[in-house]
């Protein structure tokens, strides 16, 4: 898994997709319980884009929607 993070980090880079694989990468890492990775890679997802104002404020929100999923799975097990 962490190879895969890995790969999904530096695909993070490539400016269509970006966001989306820091998001998936972030979304891993607190599922995986790596709550500091997570921000780091929902972090840089503010350096990715031309339109960085729009999309804080969406990644924000899908941030939020990951952190409470995994919370609810968690609870769940």
């Amino acid at each position: 898994m962490n190879k895969s993070q890995d790969i999904l980090s530096v695909a993070g880079q490539a400016p269509a997709i970006g966001i989306v694989v820091d998001l998936t990468n972030a979304t891993i890492s607190i599922i995986r319980g790596n709550y500091t990775d997570a921000a780091s890679r929902a972090g840089s997802v503010i350096g990715n884009g031309s339109a960085r104002t729009a999309t804080v404020a969406k990644v924000a929100n899908e941030v939020n929607k990951a952190i409470e999923k995994a919370v609810d799975e968690a609870s769940i097990r």
